[in-house]
């Protein structure tokens, strides 16, 4: 009898630990997550260098995106002064975006653009005089 019992406690337990694990990787999100990607691209004297292998990665990246790489870049230096020292490509929260850094000698501007949209998403200033007080 005791056998039986423990036995049946035992399926039980299959049973109810199963439905459960099931139960649970049917509301599991992060099957469903969006996949968030993020490609630096090598900067040089202002300009992005990119060979065969970067702009393949770019093209990957940024389907879907109505707005091209170099779009979002000529946006950027419109609306920043100074050497562009830093770009990448991001898909975050579902959307392409384009993440700029120039720097001027007294300031330094992190521009971020919409990749479906080419509007202007993030604008930081950072003023260098600013960082000095802080170092003390």
């Amino acid at each position: 009898m005791k056998t039986k019992l423990i036995t049946a406690g035992v399926l039980f337990g299959l049973v109810a630990g199963g439905t459960f694990a099931v139960g649970a990787a049917k509301n599991d999100d992060s099957r469903n997550a969006v996949r968030e990607v993020e490609v630096e691209h090598k900067v040089e004297h202002g300009e992005v260098l990119m060979n065969k292998e970067d702009k393949k990665q770019l093209g990957e990246v940024v389907k879907g995106a109505k707005i091209s790489f170099e779009e979002a870049l000529k946006i950027a230096r419109e609306k920043a002064e100074g050497t562009l020292t830093e770009a990448e490509t991001e898909i975050e929260h579902g959307r392409v975006e384009y993440k700029f850094e120039f720097e001027n000698g007294k300031s330094e501007t992190e521009i971020t653009i919409d990749g479906n949209t080419g509007k202007m998403i993030e604008f930081d200033l950072d003023n260098d005089h600013d960082d000095d007080r802080d170092d003390r």
